[in-house]
């Protein structure tokens, strides 16, 4: 139990959706190596019928075995048969786990997004978490229909080269160095489709943030004449930085379907070369049944390459969505058993949260609050210890010069059912600070903060929906005719309601366009 407990867990999503969704694809997977498998009937059976007719028959003087004909013809229409009932069935089983996965995947980032913390939502922009639904979840849809190809590729190779070993001898070996010499090719054609992938959805990003950022700010860039900056910096910065990835991107494309497009004609005429340099004679029944096995093989080589292309992106997405999926999220304030309703507070210190790195600069504010809290303690004790006039001046000045950080320190504050507090202070004092501590958005660093109850909120900058107005009040909530009269009341929203043509039912405008700024604040108090 120990030792178990001890080791690091790494969650992953992969093994998750095989769990989730791993019996349907299994069982499609059986029934694509039964398609793959009969697919070698075909030239064995084509090599036997060459055979029977040219030993047997009236040119050859032996006797016709009709029977011989009729079973190896049985025999291909039997296989031909069972390949197209595994056909439909293995192909909707993967269709409904692609579905499932994406569907999933959606759901899930969908899900996590309403429970980012602070810090992660401020390092996240929406155009980075539409590209996790649209393109990344679409590749891992994608690849499920081909995951089952990693394995049964290389086993197709490995029985025809048999085959052909078999047939040709040691002079298939030409086709197989040839085989041999691409995979290398492959390999290093992968690697630059997985950093160029990378690259490419860092610029679909960091577009799609200045686009989102551009429409819903359109009003504003229309009265500032905007337009051909953020016109240019859209189109000529970075949808031409997206441009040249995807060019990149192509380009490596193109480069790996060439290779695998000449493999198999170079297979076979490095096999056929070496066949008849050896000084054997190529007979049409030989030939024929190489090249339907070269056919067959022609599949996997060609497919191949674009497969492990896909997989290499389908892993590159999987990793954006663990990452994602992993992020930190909200931690609700606890109650510490408290008996009623109320907010308790001991001396607690808050600072907003960050995702940068701990490193250089960008965590010196963290040093300084440790620096500061040592500057009070020492105070503290001095204090303590010799009485406040035997406190050195050194000592005041440093407590003096404490660094003016963005933080609250060392609040107490308490707060029972039915108490009601302003609080009032100057810009930047920390007044929308301690709201959003009382929010859990700002987790305490030190001291400690619970809270029993419910709490209604609305910010600053209140949030209405393109709807009516009392849509907006409601929000999904029973309607209740009383309380949703009582709250208009209160909220002195009744004298605007006179003002508006269809009353509560007028029609909001995108973004509260149609109300004040005063109404909107009234609208979202009511809520």
């Amino acid at each position: 139990g120990k030792q178990a407990s001890s080791r690091s867990y790494e969650p992953s999503l992969t093994k998750c959706l095989f769990r989730a969704f791993g019996r349907d694809f299994y069982e499609g997977g059986l029934l694509q190596l039964i398609y793959d498998l009969l697919n070698f009937v075909g030239p064995w059976v084509l090599n036997r019928l060459i055979i029977f007719l040219s030993t047997q028959g009236p040119t050859t003087g032996a006797p016709l075995v009709l029977s011989t004909g009729y079973l190896l013809t049985l025999l291909l229409a039997a296989s031909k048969l069972v390949r197209m009932f595994c056909v439909p069935h293995f192909m909707f089983r993967f269709y409904c786990v692609g579905l499932r996965v994406r569907s999933v995947i959606v759901s899930a980032v969908y899900r996590k997004s309403l429970v980012l913390s602070a810090a992660e939502r401020q390092s996240r922009s929406a155009g980075e978490i539409m590209n996790l639904v649209s393109v990344d979840a679409q590749r891992l849809q994608d690849v499920v229909m081909d995951l089952h190809n990693v394995w049964i590729c290389v086993l197709e190779v490995v029985i025809s080269i048999g085959f052909l070993w078999r047939l040709l001898g040691p002079s298939c070996l030409g086709g197989v160095v040839i085989m041999v010499l691409v995979v290398p090719v492959s390999h290093l054609l992968s690697r630059r489709v997985a950093v160029f992938q990378k690259e490419l959805m860092t610029a679909k990003d960091a577009r799609l943030e200045l686009n989102n950022e551009v429409i819903s700010n359109m009003k504003v860039m229309k009265m500032q004449a905007w337009e051909d900056r953020f016109g240019s910096r859209l189109l000529d910065e970075l949808r031409e930085v997206e441009l040249k990835k995807l060019f990149s991107l192509c380009v490596c494309y193109a480069l790996s379907f060439l290779t695998f497009t000449i493999a198999p004609l170079l297979v076979s005429l490095a096999t056929f070369t070496s066949y008849s340099l050896s000084g054997n004679a190529l007979d049409v029944a030989t030939a024929l049944t190489a090249l339907a096995l070269f056919d067959i093989l022609r599949f996997p080589l060609i497919r191949y390459p674009m497969i492990i292309n896909e997989l290499v992106l389908a892993s590159v997405s999987a990793g954006r969505l663990r990452k994602f999926l992993l992020a930190d999220e909200y931690v609700p304030v606890g109650t510490n058993l408290l008996d009623d309703a109320g907010v308790v507070m001991d001396e607690a210190s808050f600072v907003y949260e960050t995702s940068k790195d701990r490193a250089g600069e960008e965590w010196r504010w963290e040093m300084d609050i440790l620096k500061s809290r040592l500057v009070e303690a020492e105070k503290r004790l001095r204090v303590l210890e010799e009485g406040e006039s035997l406190i050195p001046s050194r000592m005041k000045k440093s407590a003096s010069q404490e660094p003016s950080l963005l933080c609250l320190k060392k609040i107490n504050f308490e707060c029972s059912r039915g108490d009601f507090v302003v609080i009032v202070g100057s810009v930047g004092s920390g007044k929308s600070t301690f709201l959003n501590s009382l929010l859990g958005e700002i987790s305490p660093i030190s001291g400690s903060l619970f809270l029993r109850g419910s709490i209604s909120y609305f910010s600053q900058t209140p949030y209405v929906t393109t709807s009516t107005l009392r849509s907006n009040v409601l929000f999904s909530s029973p309607y209740c005719v009383d309380k949703y009269k009582t709250a208009l009341s209160v909220c002195a929203l009744k004298s605007d309601l006179k003002a508006l043509p269809s009353g509560d039912l007028t029609e909001i405008g995108e973004k509260g366009i149609t109300l004040s700024g005063g109404q909107k604040a009234r609208v979202a108090m009511a809520r």
